[in-house]
């Protein structure tokens, strides 16, 4: 068995640096237009306009984005964009890409001056297969550029409100696209191996923790599954509503498994019956929030589910630190291993609260953060 789980965490290890190495390489080094500085916006807070009248609204009404972060916060208004993109300098197939998978409503139209020449109407509030490209990001083909195209984008979405957008010449988005595939099969095949592994030898072990641990690691993939929209285009595909709640209910169970991991691992009770009882009601509380998401409107439920959940990313953490401090021999990894996911975890809440803008989509962190974490998790188990 010692030296069953050895040969995992050393391919999990090298899983880990492969994963970091072609997220930094895919993430930062390919050519793509950032379009996000200089667009101008509007909020339509009484939901009154249309495509018509959006054209006529006066200049001064308009704000200009002065950052490469095109982001605004939680909000059920819908927010209208307005660029232009230059005239090609060949005549090769552009793509525009909208690098958020969460967005509830997204309506896009291509002017020529005063003429629409195309358009389209997505979002996570339609079936997957009515995107004009089925891609877990949105991604509309642009028309001809012999001349500069007006662009107007209306965004509305019950969650965080982030619009990254990005122009691609085909070929190379192409290119990307591959190199993304590649990092993501080797994230979700490492996290459902290190799951499947541990449900194995809770199997041949009868120990709750490895079962406890594989639920925790296979939830976290089907989080990070959703946060990319790699669920809705493999998983629920034709659930609306599942892709809506997905990301709350998915990371509402990955937390409920990490308290109960915690409190099992660390054997808490011995330690201190009356914290061992506070993570029991921690997780209730996230029991209840589990239920709660099933009915209620994202929109109103996210904002509580997160503040609860850097609560509770404190919490364990803290633990950790307590438990080291007393000497515990398991909790001076365990603590090391939950600093990557608690750093990642508490800079996307962050980020998805509108607190902070990051540079690197936060998506990416939580995938390295959850790489490291997992294999240090599983060395701890070990």
């Amino acid at each position: 068995m010692t030296k069953q789980y050895d040969l995992v965490l050393w391919i999990s290890l090298l899983s880990v640096l492969t994963i970091f190495a072609l997220v930094a390489n895919t993430t930062f080094s390919n050519p793509r237009e950032n379009i996000s500085r200089g667009v101008k916006y509007f909020e339509d807070s009484k939901q009154s306009l249309d495509i018509i009248s959006v054209q006529t609204l006066p200049q001064n009404l308009w704000q200009q984005e002065q950052s490469d972060v095109l982001s605004f916060a939680m909000t059920k208004h819908p927010y209208w964009l307005t660029f232009d993109i230059a005239p090609a300098e060949n005549k090769d197939s552009w793509l525009l890409e909208l690098d958020y998978a969460l967005l509830d409503k997204v309506s896009i139209w291509f002017f020529n001056e005063q003429e629409i020449i195309s358009e389209y109407h997505v979002g996570d509030a339609k079936v997957f297969i009515q995107r004009p490209l089925e891609h877990e990001k949105f991604l509309f083909s642009t028309p001809s550029r012999e001349q500069t195209l007006r662009v107007i984008i209306r965004v509305q979405s019950g969650g965080a409100l982030k619009i990254p957008l990005r122009l691609w010449q085909e070929s190379s988005y192409l290119v990307y696209s591959g190199e993304q595939s590649i990092v993501m099969g080797l994230f979700f095949g490492f996290m459902a191996a290190m799951g499947l592994s541990n449900l194995f030898f809770f199997i041949t072990t009868r120990l709750n923790t490895f079962l406890i641990y594989s639920a925790y690691v296979l939830c976290l993939a089907l989080s990070l599954a959703a946060l990319h929209g790699l669920g809705y285009k493999y998983l629920w595909p034709n659930s609306p509503w599942l892709q809506e709640h997905s990301t709350t209910l998915f990371a509402s169970a990955t937390t409920f498994f990490a308290v109960i991991f915690t409190d099992l691992l660390l054997d808490v009770k011995s330690h201190s019956p009356r914290l061992s009882k506070v993570l029991k009601a921690s997780a209730g509380l996230l029991l209840l929030c589990l239920l709660i998401g099933l009915f209620l409107p994202h929109a109103l439920f996210v904002k509580g589910f997160l503040f609860i959940f850097i609560l509770l990313i404190l919490l364990i953490f803290s633990v950790g630190i307590w438990l080291w401090a007393k000497g515990v021999p398991l909790a001076k990894l365990y603590t090391l291993a939950w600093l990557a996911p608690f750093l990642s975890g508490f800079a996307a809440s962050l980020d998805n609260l509108s607190l902070i803008k990051l540079d690197i989509s936060y998506h990416y962190l939580l995938m390295i953060g959850a790489s490291i974490e997992t294999s240090l998790l599983a060395l701890v188990l070990a």
